[in-house]
């Protein structure tokens, strides 16, 4: 999963493939947990884009999309946010969270 900037991020409302942005911090146990989980996802769910944003290096879109804990994962589909997971959360979780 690659980790993307504020200015990476302008390209994702433009972008006709949805993508899950996770939402964490370098200091967050709960965000390294589910690391391994959304990589395993990443690879089974190739018509995502899955991105990573620092939560303390991209305070704009932090505030701009209201991510007010981590874990936060935000799936993003035509430049609008469609659904929005908080919380360390089950492989199977989000795999249902993936498919609507």
């Amino acid at each position: 999963m690659r980790q993307i900037n504020e200015e990476d991020y302008l390209n994702i409302l433009t972008s006709p493939k949805p993508t899950l942005i996770d939402f964490s911090a370098s200091w967050c146990v709960p965000c390294q947990q589910i690391a391994k989980t959304l990589e395993g996802l990443e690879a089974d769910h190739v018509d995502i884009d899955f991105v990573k944003i620092d939560i303390d290096e991209c305070e704009n879109i932090t505030q701009q999309l209201g991510i007010r804990s981590v874990p936060t994962l935000v799936l993003m589909k035509n430049g609008e946010p469609s659904a929005v997971l908080v919380g360390a959360q089950s492989r199977g979780k989000i795999e249902s969270f993936l498919r609507g």
